[in-house]
Parts: structure tokens; C-alpha cells; sequence
């Protein structure tokens, strides 16, 4: 009972993070910051979903390798929440300081991207104690 109830965490968990990651990417590609570079992600692009398919594809195939009983997964699903993470604190550290230094970009317009990549980081780090927690099993 408890072994299932691990399982439906961690699928939650995942799952609130991929729903986070594709939030952060989306809102990220509607804000000013999208007009920085020439290879930004500009909102329904094709650059902007080819992100989203490749997190689809980080988060669904090893969550999917884990339901199918393949414990070690958990390893390879840390290293991308670990890429989570340092996006998450990238985004958290520098969207404000450009916004700062380039009068164009106003904090006001960059807060929303702002708050979900700390929601991003939040559940990332809180994922790693879901997974790797011990949990007594009694009889």
C-alpha cells in the first residue's frame, strides 16, 4: 500500500513539473524577453514547440519507464530535474537583472515568468524528497 501510494506521488510530482516546465517555456516565449535574441522562442513558433515536444519527451519516456517497473530510472530522471532546477534558477536570477538594466523590458511584464519559474524550481527540488524519501513499510 505504501509502495503504491510512492508511485502516484512521484507521478504527481512529474507531472506537476512537466505542466510547470511547458508554463515557464510558454510564458517565457509571450514575454519581452522573447525579443532579445535571434534565436529566442517567439510564441507559437516552431522553436517554441519543438521545446515543448522535447520536454514531453524528457519527462513522458522515463515516467513511463518507471511505471513499467524500472527502478533505476529515478537516476535518470534526478539528472533532468537537476537541468530543471538550474534552468528554474537562471531564469529566477537574471529575468529580473535585465529587466532592470534594459528600460524596454519592465519587471511588470517579466512577473509572470518570474513566479512560474519559482512554482518550477519549488516543485523540482520538492520532487527530489517525493523520490528519494524513505518510507517506512509496516506489516
Amino acid at each position: 500500500m505504501m509502495q503504491k501510494n510512492k508511485k502516484q506521488k512521484i507521478i504527481i510530482t512529474t507531472l506537476v513539473s512537466l505542466i510547470l516546465y511547458c508554463l515557464v517555456v510558454i510564458l517565457s516565449s509571450l514575454s519581452p524577453l522573447a525579443d532579445l535574441g535571434k534565436n529566442a522562442n517567439q510564441f507559437g513558433d516552431v522553436g517554441m514547440w519543438a521545446t515543448i515536444i522535447l520536454g514531453l519527451l524528457f519527462y513522458l519516456v522515463p515516467l513511463l519507464l518507471y511505471l513499467l517497473g524500472i527502478q533505476t530510472i529515478r537516476y535518470v530522471m534526478a539528472v533532468f530535474c537537476g537541468f530543471g532546477i538550474i534552468m528554474a534558477l537562471s531564469l529566477v536570477t537574471f529575468i529580473p537583472i535585465i529587466s532592470k538594466i534594459m528600460p524596454e523590458i519592465s519587471i511588470a511584464s517579466s512577473i509572470g515568468v518570474t513566479i512560474a519559474s519559482i512554482l518550477f524550481l519549488a516543485i523540482n527540488i520538492i520532487w527530489y524528497f517525493v523520490v528519494f524519501s524513505r518510507t517506512r513499510i509496516t506489516m
